[in-house]
């Protein structure tokens, strides 16, 4: 806070001198000093951003900095965290009561190898520039709290697989052309589960950025499927009313020939 309302007196200072004059017409710039303070209680004065309402607030990296700061001098209680920060419900039935859910996943992440940290710094410093997403924390955090003990490093194997799970890209909505809602990865899962064809489940889940296979694959599958179905509309046609027993017979005489290249 002193940081902030110093460069304020350094910019009145440089860009009107009379208001300065004013607002400081001693010079000089009042302080109080304390001595003796403990870590904790030097950080529970310092990080205060209730008071002023009407200053500009804090990004989200700087929220996370002024958290962890708070946590490792013991204070890690959701709603003196809050209060501390001035970080309320601002609708709803809990409106001005501290949102101890907002401040959870940065209490975790707190907790959490630097790595993971240095990740959401650049997710926070530039969105769309990493896949992290503050609803990943929960999985980590669980993953690391297991195996902290024999893994301090944050190198076990559990959490290195929630670390490359939180570093897929959330999956995209698609839009339903014929509804005209989002087709949400929620609703495609469900569609798919209901869906017979096995190609079609696939092409769902690719459409909303899940699964194993991509857009580009399942379009190539279909493409062949296609094809195919020509072939088999022009050889029906061929084979005319023997095609069912003709068509067995071809089928049969093939596999046998399989077998016997493979014996």
């Amino acid at each position: 806070m002193g940081n902030r309302r110093g460069r304020a007196l350094v910019f009145l200072r440089d860009n009107d001198p009379d208001m300065y004059a004013i607002v400081l017409p001693s010079g000089k710039v009042p302080a109080v000093v304390h001595e003796g303070l403990t870590a904790e209680q030097e950080v529970m004065i310092r990080i205060d951003h209730s008071s002023d309402l009407d200053r500009e607030p804090l990004d989200q990296w700087s929220e996370f900095c002024a958290v962890k700061q708070l946590v490792l001098v013991g204070q890690d209680s959701q709603e003196t965290i809050a209060t501390k920060l001035g970080i309320y419900h601002t609708k709803g039935k809990n409106k001005g009561t501290p949102n101890r859910s907002y401040i959870q996943p940065r209490v975790n992440l707190s907790r959490l190898p630097g790595f993971i940290q240095d990740e959401f710094n650049r997710y926070c410093d530039k969105p769309g520039s990493s896949a992290v997403r503050w609803s990943v924390i929960a999985a980590l955090y669980k993953a690391y709290n297991v195996e902290m003990v024999e893994f301090p490093n944050g190198d076990g194997p559990l959490l290195k697989e929630a670390w490359e799970k939180a570093l897929v890209p959330k999956p995209k909505e698609v839009k339903n052309e014929i509804t005209g809602r989002n087709l949400t990865p929620s609703d495609a899962r469900k569609k798919a589960q209901a869906c017979s064809s096995a190609l079609l489940k696939i092409a769902l889940l690719a459409a909303t950025g899940q699964g194993t296979i991509d857009l580009v694959t399942v379009d190539s599958k279909i493409r062949i499927l296609e094809d195919l179905e020509t072939e088999i509309d022009v050889l029906k046609a061929y084979l005319g009313g023997t095609y069912d027993e003709t068509l067995a017979q071809a089928i049969a005489e093939q596999i046998d020939q399989q077998k016997e290249v493979t014996a």
